[in-house]
């Protein structure tokens, strides 16, 4: 068994570097990032995109994200933050559908927000997660 995974192990590595070599070096990866992101923009440059928001559990909210009138994304939590805590108001779950749609039209699948964005945006105001108002997220 030690000697198959050896085996499997050499062969990865191997493949590995033959990609390597035929890359040639990190900017041919990087050009490959750039064609991935450029025909994203291309394919979502004529595309309608609308949010929603919607009731989530706790009293909290969360949104829905449709391109061309069919459901993309649908995020009933804060994103970027453990658990399954909404938004604590409609204005926050709108602010952040609004960045997800705007990262979506620069090319940027998946649409990640980080928690320095949700900083940015006032729905959390240290790395504990609190609101703006004071009110902590479970």
């Amino acid at each position: 068994m030690r000697s198959l995974f050896f085996y499997v192990l050499l062969l990865a590595t191997q493949s590995v570097s033959a990609q390597n070599s035929d890359a040639g070096s990190g900017d041919s990866i990087a050009q490959a990032m750039q064609k991935i992101t450029t025909l994203n923009i291309q394919q979502t440059a004529h595309m309608q995109f609308q949010y929603f928001i919607i009731r989530a559990a706790q009293a909290t909210f969360g949104y829905d994200i449709y391109a061309d009138g069919q459901l993309y994304i649908h995020q009933p939590n804060i994103p970027a933050i453990e658990g399954n805590q909404g938004f604590v108001d409609t204005t926050q779950a709108g602010m952040i559908a609004r960045v997800v749609i705007q990262k979506i039209k620069r090319g940027e699948i998946p649409p990640v927000i980080t928690l320095e964005e949700l900083k940015t945006h006032h729905i959390i105001t240290d790395s504990k997660y609190f609101t703006p108002s004071g009110k902590r997220y479970k």
